[in-house]
């Protein structure tokens, strides 16, 4: 944990072993994806541990997370056949699975989705899961509607699904192949900028993002 000049705070490892995403709530609880073993692990803000809870369904493992505006947890899953995005209430309780298409029990998605890594929740609980396999991001409605899909800029491509954030006003960020998309909530493009480095991508509440890969990198959002 650092502060916002980037000052160590704290840091912490109680369970963990293999963490592949991390979230935090509107009260300051830490949620961290750890892929094997399969879990969620909840800390208070200053690092107590609080609750962990096992992800089950046989070979799969947690990585991108996203907590929405009534606290939700939703976590993208990796399994060898199938994909999965699944809502889970704050004290770790199962509510939903987003399956792919074709899938016999617990269908919401219509399309199919291969290897989602990274997922967002906007404010209106519209959800982003990111298409790696398909080189494609990926909106839906609270009901798992499909609004539209977000492949590139006119002739130039995703070179994969990316890693997503939203900001307050709703403009959505893929971070990746050494660049930041931007895109408004229609999914139309507005800028692009390029990075040294991949790396794990956020955005503060002043509005800039935040960039951790091989140096913590503070960087102020283009305004158009």
């Amino acid at each position: 944990k650092y502060d916002q000049n980037g000052k160590l705070i704290n840091s912490w490892g109680d369970g963990l072993s293999y963490t592949t995403g991390i979230t935090v709530d509107s009260k300051g609880n830490i949620y961290v994806a750890n892929f094997d073993p399969p879990e969620i692990h909840k800390f208070g803000p200053d690092g107590t541990p609080i609750l962990t809870w096992k992800i089950d369904g046989g070979i799969i493992g947690p990585t991108g997370l996203a907590i929405d505006s009534q606290g939700y947890l939703y976590v993208a899953l990796h399994r060898i056949h199938d994909h999965y995005v699944e809502k889970y209430s704050p004290t770790g309780k199962l509510v939903a699975s987003l399956v792919p298409h074709g899938s016999k029990d617990g269908e919401v998605l219509g399309q199919p989705f291969n290897g989602p890594e990274s997922v967002a929740v906007d404010a209106q609980g519209n959800i982003y899961i990111d298409d790696p396999v398909n080189h494609r991001v990926t909106k839906f409605d609270a009901n798992g509607k499909i609004l539209f899909n977000i492949t590139g800029a006119g002739t130039e491509k995703l070179f994969q699904g990316g890693q997503i954030v939203l900001d307050s006003q709703g403009n959505v960020y893929i971070s990746v192949s050494r660049a930041i998309w931007k895109f408004d909530g229609n999914g139309e493009f507005l800028d692009k900028m390029f990075t040294p480095y991949d790396g794990t991508l956020t955005i503060d509440a002043q509005g800039n993002m935040i960039l951790f890969g091989q140096l913590l990198a503070k960087i102020s959002v283009p305004t158009k």
